[in-house]
């Protein structure tokens, strides 16, 4: 009897041992609701009464001896800074988490991205607005069943926010896709199904991804780089004479005084007459030459005859401008310029005309032949503030001599004498003022060019020194110790 009475007692202590457990347990697992539950007497400081006791305040570790102890609450602003705290940080953690996914990608490889900005997402065959699309494009455009016939999923590319807007869509189903302002025309034509507002609200449910393009490298502009774009050279260099791409669609008259004049009709056809040969170290009317050229983009063909001017040593200017000792020739010549390589050539033929001004009553020199072909790059520092242009080629230059008979009133040739020689230019252009200016310098034939330019007037006026001299050798009968001229082009367009 003694000993059933112990297990019956015994049992109904683990019973209660166990009940108390739980209870505990479970009133741990809500301390935040009760305590709030417990906290709303004290809002009003006039009304406040006791709290009552609850299980849910005695922790493990009690030391009161089994005795209820009053609770301390945690105030109701706190709790909803916890919360509010707690989502900023999962939202930051999705926005790491997206952002490392992108930088996974840009950094798997060797290559070079770059961020256009378009967001793409995908809508699949599976959405209903997969099917709502394709009947409406259906609907739209009757004539193509191909949209509902053949649906796949559909690719969406867009701006980003806040200017969300539609840029593309592409259905994989057909092949086909609407850009730009095609996309706009069709999504408009039935503005009732408000389709556009659809397409962008299907972003958030779709996954999102930033649009990059690997080919694509970024290029640090104040650092020197290589110029490969062609008409980044040949505008400031050679287009309309140092003139900006404004002009490049009208027609541009540019008049250099006192041995150039050029008109272009658009950016492909013109016509231009020079005097003089910059290219063998011969200014102005130094090589007797004047020439007429038509243009074709960058192509000049056309023909030359002798100058008649510039063999008087009474001349006013004839201390700064030198008399020439060569004699023009009438023959064909043409010149191009194709940004990384380009030449020029002159063909002569004898002279017949007795009764022409010549440089020398009896021995005439004269260009007969000459060409020149070179390769030439661009390079940019500065953010374009300042460009270099380098070349480097070959030439030839044949000089022909005749002998000028007063009594039989004939010119008979004598020799034709070949120099071939290297060919050296650079030219570099500062554009970081407003009045640009700039400095070439030449070698052909131990003969040196020397150019220093400065505008007046931006992209219109500007003005010229050109200075030639002999290096490392001596001269020869036709050729001067020097050659300065001075000009003032101005370009306009009509």
């Amino acid at each position: 009897m003694k000993k059933s009475t112990s297990c019956r007692i015994t049992l109904v202590l683990l019973l209660a041992l166990c009940i108390a457990a739980v209870e505990g347990s479970y009133a741990q697992k809500k301390p935040a609701r009760r305590t709030t539950q417990q906290q709303a007497p004290q809002r009003n400081p006039s009304t406040r009464q006791p709290l009552p006791v609850s299980e849910s305040s005695i922790e493990g570790n009690d030391t009161t001896g089994g005795r209820p102890t009053q609770p301390l609450p945690t105030p109701l602003p706190a709790f909803n800074d916890s919360l509010h705290l707690l989502d900023t940080l999962r939202s930051i953690r999705q926005r790491i988490e997206r952002l490392q996914g992108v930088l996974d990608k840009v950094t798997f490889g060797p290559q070079s991205y770059y961020f256009t900005r378009l967001r793409s997402w995908s809508i699949p065959l599976s959405d209903a607005l997969n099917d709502s699309i394709s009947r409406y494009f259906f609907e739209v455009l009757e004539n193509d069943s191909s949209f509902i016939e053949s649906r796949g999923d559909i690719q969406v590319i867009a701006t980003p926010e806040p200017s969300t807007d539609l840029v593309a869509m592409y259905f994989n189903g057909n092949g086909k896709d609407r850009k730009g302002q095609r996309l706009r025309e069709v999504l408009e034509k039935k503005k009732e199904r408000n389709m556009y507002r659809q397409i962008l609200e299907s972003r958030e449910y779709s996954e999102d991804k930033e649009l990059i393009d690997r080919k694509f490298k970024i290029v640090n502009l104040n650092v020197p780089h290589l110029i490969k774009e062609a008409d980044s050279v040949l505008v400031p260099f050679t287009r309309y004479s140092y003139t900006s791409v404004d002009h490049r669609d009208a027609t541009v008259l540019t008049i250099r005084v006192p041995d150039n004049l050029s008109i272009r009709f658009g950016h492909m056809w013109g016509l231009e007459g020079k005097i003089g040969n910059d290219e063998l170290g011969l200014p102005f009317w130094h090589s007797g030459n004047m020439s007429v050229f038509i243009l074709y983009n960058q192509i000049k063909v056309g023909a030359q005859i002798p100058f008649k001017w510039g063999t008087d040593p009474n001349f006013v200017l004839s201390s700064v401008w030198k008399t020439r000792a060569l004699d023009g020739t009438y023959g064909v010549t043409g010149e191009f310029d194709w940004a990384y390589a380009g030449g020029f050539f002159l063909v002569g033929f004898q002279r017949r005309d007795f009764d022409g001004t010549f440089a020398r009553p009896d021995t005439l020199y004269s260009l007969r032949t000459a060409g020149q072909v070179w390769y030439s790059f661009t390079m940019s520092t500065n953010n374009n503030a300042n460009l270099f242009r380098f070349k480097a080629g070959l030439g030839i230059e044949v000089l022909g001599s005749s002998f000028r008979d007063t009594v039989t009133q004939t010119i008979e040739p004598i020799e034709n004498r070949p120099f071939w020689s290297p060919y050296f230019k650079f030219d570099y252009m500062n554009q970081q003022f407003a009045r640009r200016f700039g400095i070439s310098g030449q070698y052909f034939r131990d003969i040196a060019l020397l150019n220093l330019w400065l505008e007046i007037i931006p992209e219109q006026l500007r003005v010229e020194a050109k200075f030639s001299t002999l290096l490392l050798r001596e001269r020869d009968p036709w050729e001067p110790p020097y050659f300065f001229t001075l000009s003032i082009p101005y370009t306009f367009s009509l």
